[in-house]
């Protein structure tokens, strides 16, 4: 048996930032959107703006008429930044809280060839423990030419205009990809 050795190329992965964004407050979204372009750059893609009336789970807390879109950036991080990203994200929430009550829901993920990855404070049977309390949460998977739902994959993700949205920032991603050689 021969020895095992380390591949060549040893860089970490790459990925598209994308940013789940929940609110019922506009202004609040926009200015959390503002914040976050100063952090990861111009929106590169944005989705559509849904209501998201799939469970009354975030009403206690944020309130009625929620809206839910996902934001491209227009850059790559690597994998292994999520961590970092989730923390930051969490500062910006808590900069638009009001009465220590979120306004603005921010889920930060990304999305490479295969996947598309959301950040989560909460274990699952799927989940993989990334560090400091964060865990890798694979919510869409690419095969036959689409991205697919999972079991676990939540409600509003399972919408057809979602689905839309990670297939052109899939395309995206290729395209920087290209731009900045890393095929």
């Amino acid at each position: 048996m021969s020895p095992v050795y380390p591949p060549q190329d040893r860089s970490d992965p790459m990925a598209l930032v994308v940013v789940g964004v929940l609110s019922g407050q506009e202004s609040a979204e926009q200015g959390a959107i503002a914040r976050l372009e100063g952090r990861l750059g111009q929106v590169a893609l944005s989705g559509p703006r849904l209501p998201f009336d799939w469970t009354d789970y975030y009403e206690r807390e944020m309130g009625p008429g929620l809206m839910r879109q996902y934001l491209a950036f227009g850059s790559l991080m690597p994998e292994q930044d999520l961590v970092d990203l989730k923390y930051e994200v969490s500062r910006i929430e808590a900069e638009f809280a009001q009465d220590d009550h979120r306004v603005v829901n921010l889920d930060p993920g990304y999305v490479d060839l295969l996947k598309v990855v959301l950040a989560s404070w909460k274990t699952g049977m799927h989940k993989i423990y990334l560090s400091r309390g964060v865990w890798a949460d694979p919510v869409l998977i690419y095969s036959d030419g689409r991205f697919n739902c999972q079991d676990w994959t939540f409600p509003d993700l399972k919408s057809e205009s979602h689905h839309e949205f990670f297939m052109e920032a899939r395309r995206l991603f290729k395209d920087l990809r290209r731009r900045d050689g890393l095929v």
